[in-house]
């Protein structure tokens, strides 16, 4: 089970690098070229997009989550549709 974590983390990452939004994720300060609104939409899209993979038996428990950061420390299964990237 850790390694299928792992293993989606990775894929995950990836993504998020990929649509240029990982830094809510990765960045350990806000960008002082945002202002808090940019940087906590950024954080929502962050989460709506992690969102979009995670099984429906988890789904329920981050579904009101804003802070990305938050889903990056949670144990997080991701759909089978992840597989194929």
């Amino acid at each position: 089970m850790v390694v299928i974590i792992i293993f989606w983390k990775g894929k995950m990452k990836e993504l998020l690098f990929v649509k240029n939004i990982h830094l809510p994720i990765f960045a350990t300060l806000k960008p002082k070229s945002k202002i808090e609104e940019e940087w906590e939409f950024e954080h929502q899209q962050v989460c709506g997009f992690i969102r979009q993979w995670v099984e429906d038996n988890v789904y329920n428990h981050i579904a009101n989550e804003s802070n990305a950061k938050n889903l990056s420390g949670m144990g997080i299964k991701f759909k089978d549709e992840v597989q194929g990237f």
